[in-house]
């Protein structure tokens, strides 16, 4: 998924079209969608240019190598996402739980050079 800050497009792990681009995931988790909705609404607008001014309403957001990852709804989940502040875009690359999360998986694409 590719946020413009106001532009969406979808990763395997996310694939859908719906509002967060949590395909299917709000689905499997309810308790996640109206998290993932506020998450994606405030991202379309943000003006972030440094993980300095994503912790500047995500205090808790974590670079992890090229990769921010987000805590969503009290900590339950997790989005992970790749930021080009130069093109002011949000590539979102999975939306998991903890258990997919402390998998490792995610991490492909996240490596820094």
């Amino acid at each position: 998924m590719v946020l413009n800050m106001r532009t969406l497009n979808l990763s395997a792990n996310c694939a859908s079209d719906q509002p967060a681009g949590n395909s299917g995931f709000s689905e499997r988790y309810p308790s996640a969608e109206e998290s993932l909705d506020a998450w994606y609404r405030f991202a379309l607008t943000a003006e972030w240019s440094s993980i300095v001014d994503v912790r500047t309403t995500f205090p808790h957001a974590d670079a992890v190598g090229k990769c921010t990852v987000f805590n969503i709804h009290g900590n339950r989940f997790r989005l992970i996402a790749r930021i080009n502040y130069e093109w002011r875009k949000v590539y979102i690359l999975g939306i998991y739980t903890h258990k997919e999360y402390d998998e490792g998986k995610w991490k492909h694409g996240c490596e820094s050079n």
